[in-house]
């Protein structure tokens, strides 16, 4: 195996809920790290396997 290099990653999120709604948002990955989490040691061309790219979610929820 190869030795893979350290990464750090981030990750937020912020709701404000009231009576009968909520609104959130949420932020995953939040520098955009591409880290290296596996190098797959059966290939002579060393693929590897990196996270998620960042992600933006944001929710409106209703109560009915």
């Amino acid at each position: 195996p190869q030795l893979q290099p350290n990464y750090q990653v981030g990750n937020v999120g912020l709701g404000i809920e009231a009576e009968d709604w909520e609104i959130s948002l949420a932020i995953n990955n939040v520098w955009d790290e591409r880290a290296t989490e596996y190098i797959h040691p059966r290939f002579g061309d060393s693929r590897i396997i990196t996270n998620r790219p960042r992600e933006i979610r944001i929710g409106l929820y209703k109560e009915f």
